[in-house]
């Protein structure tokens, strides 16, 4: 099985040890509503989705197995009521899980700039910039900048969704200024770590030649006379960044 757009890769039709993990997400799905109703199972439910997309996007099995761990930790936490329990856990597993939705959305983008045929040619975004290679502004900045308004922005839509299901479903999911705020905040931190951890990899990775400069952006691209860099646009600089490299392979 592949996914479209997706970097060149092993099949994804093997099982990998990570998967016990997508396994327990499900049954999980079934002792959430055991244990605290359908509200919650639909929550984990989000959570079992969310294994299967760092297993289809996520080409690195440490990351990906950390990352379950994570959801399934922040998903059954709010079944069985331990956020209640425990004032400082929210914000935590808020952060982590943030974290690991950065990363997540960093291969999401990525896949989406090579399927409309985005260059993914390492350290291209570093020329492009004109910043000696080091990437600059539309090299490291920007892209951390797309990844975190990205994090945050679905972070927002969960906090929304919560006020929705308080509303409309059970007052048993906690809301409140207090508890929104703090759960953003959370989210902000968590989304600026994965960025920062997702450009720093790619760049340490892919983004430098061996003795630690980008090649000339003419290595590239294919017909480049060097004469174009100065009309060169910022957007293609981003997109470069966000696209560059391939990832650890299974």
């Amino acid at each position: 099985m592949s996914t479209p757009g997706k970097r060149p890769g092993p099949a994804q039709d093997r099982w990998y040890a990570a998967d016990a993990g997508r396994l327990l997400g499900a049954v999980l799905v079934a002792a959430s509503w055991l244990v605290a109703g359908w509200p919650a199972a639909a929550a984990m439910l989000l959570v079992c989705g969310g294994q299967w997309l760092l297993r289809w996007y996520l080409l690195d099995r440490p990351v990906d197995a950390v990352g379950q761990l994570v959801l399934l930790a922040a998903g059954w936490f709010s079944a069985v009521g331990l956020y209640h329990q425990v004032s400082w856990l929210d914000a935590v597993m808020h952060a982590l899980a943030s974290l690991v939705v950065a990363l997540l959305v960093a291969e999401l983008l990525r896949a989406e700039l090579l399927a409309r045929g985005t260059p993914a040619s390492g350290g291209a975004a570093g020329s492009l910039s004109g910043s000696g290679g080091r990437g600059g502004w539309t090299g490291v900045v920007m892209p951390a900048v797309v990844l975190v308004c990205a994090t945050v922005t679905l972070g927002v839509v969960w906090e929304l969704g919560e006020w929705l299901g308080h509303a409309y479903i059970t007052p048993e999911i906690g809301v409140g200024y207090d508890d929104t705020i703090g759960d953003l905040a959370a989210n902000f931190v968590g989304a600026v770590l994965g960025a920062a951890l997702s450009v720093h990899s790619r760049r340490t990775r892919h983004g430098h030649t061996p003795h630690g400069r980008t090649p000339p952006d003419h290595a590239y691209r294919p017909g480049h006379n060097g004469k174009s860099h100065g009309v060169r646009r910022r957007g293609a600089a981003v997109a470069a960044a966000l696209a560059s490299g391939h990832v650890g392979r299974r």
